[in-house]
């Protein structure tokens, strides 16, 4: 079993707007100024590396590893290992790269209410010694808006929880469509397979609004949730939900966040530089959204043929510097 890098990029939190020699407004993902040509170290730098480099760790760095929707308890009969044991290499693997928090952005499980599976995959973070944090998925609940198996193994949402000084805003993306705003066709799959729609609602963001008035506003902050809040185009640019058409799809069950873009307007008022997620299980580049926003979607990290998917996130003085993961079974 291999890890391997296969992509690197550097995200300033304060990046230059305007080229100090000519003064032209900078493009963000261009290395230059697109009037004097002068390179210039901007958001999405992308860094060079190659696919035998080992993730070394800068001293000063606080690193992240990113994870979602593994969904223990699927059956994959055509592949060698199942999402448990995908879920246990990938905890060894962060053992041996320093990681200093695994974030889970959402789908632990496979089938709603599958306490065991949940409890399992508890035991085994909490064996690997490394700090963690989880928010819920639209698989991990079967009662969207209430108190749910899901809380009673991992805690009530919203909340925020502070590792390494950097606060990080977890919501329930689920609670804010309790069921009985779901329309028909969503309780009906909803009952044999999963609610799929998601929202975060007023009350969640009130509630952290006011939670975060009496904390420092100069560490740096994160949101976690489980929808996935961007979509993109083919060439891995970022399209917002209202550009896409409010949601990813107008059918199917892998749509975008309902509120996405109140999610980024609450986000840049209140000092967000970072939004993790899953659902979506396409594994997507970094995203940029205005406000210097970036997006960062784990995918799935355990049901992709032959390789597995994951994010090492990299918190330096005034950088955050994302690398790709991809784990050859």
């Amino acid at each position: 079993m291999t890890l391997r890098l296969t992509a690197r990029w550097s995200f300033l939190d304060h990046p230059p707007t305007h080229c100090h020699s000519c003064d032209t407004r900078l493009i963000p993902y261009v290395p230059h100024c697109i009037s004097c040509h002068e390179p210039i170290k901007s958001s999405g730098q992308n860094l060079a590396l190659t696919s035998t480099q080992e993730p070394q760790k800068d001293e000063k760095a606080c690193r992240i590893a990113h994870l979602s929707d593994i969904h223990i308890g699927q059956q994959v009969p055509s592949r060698k290992l199942m999402p448990m044991a995908t879920f246990r290499i990938w905890l060894e693997r962060f053992q041996r790269y320093e990681v200093d928090l695994i974030v889970l952005s959402g789908d632990i499980v496979e089938r709603p209410g599958d306490t065991y599976g949940m409890t399992r995959a508890k035991a085994l973070l909490e064996d690997c010694g490394i700090p963690w944090l989880i928010v819920p998925g639209n698989h991990d609940l079967r009662r969207p808006g209430y108190p749910d198996d899901f809380n009673d193994v991992f805690g009530t949402y919203p909340r925020i929880e502070t590792h390494h000084h950097i606060d990080f805003i977890l919501f329930d993306s689920m609670a804010g469509l309790p069921l009985e705003e779901r329309d028909v066709a969503e309780r009906m799959y909803g009952d044999y397979v999963c609610y799929t729609e998601g929202r975060v609602g007023k009350k969640q963001l009130d509630a952290m609004s006011a939670q975060l008035k009496e904390r420092d506003p100069n560490k740096p902050r994160a949101i976690v949730l489980h929808h996935h809040v961007m979509r993109q185009h083919a060439d891995l640019m970022p399209l917002t939900p209202k550009q896409a058409g409010i949601t990813e799809d107008f059918f199917g069950t892998m749509k975008a966040l309902m509120d996405a873009d109140e999610i980024f307007d609450w986000a840049q008022q209140h000092g967000v530089l970072t939004i993790y997620h899953g659902h979506k299980h396409q594994f997507q580049q970094p995203g940029l959204r205005d406000g210097n926003i970036l997006v960062l979607n784990a995918g799935s990290s355990t049901l992709r043929e032959g390789s597995q998917r994951a994010r090492f996130v990299d918190y330096l003085p005034g950088e955050r510097v994302v690398t790709n993961l991809e784990l050859l079974l």
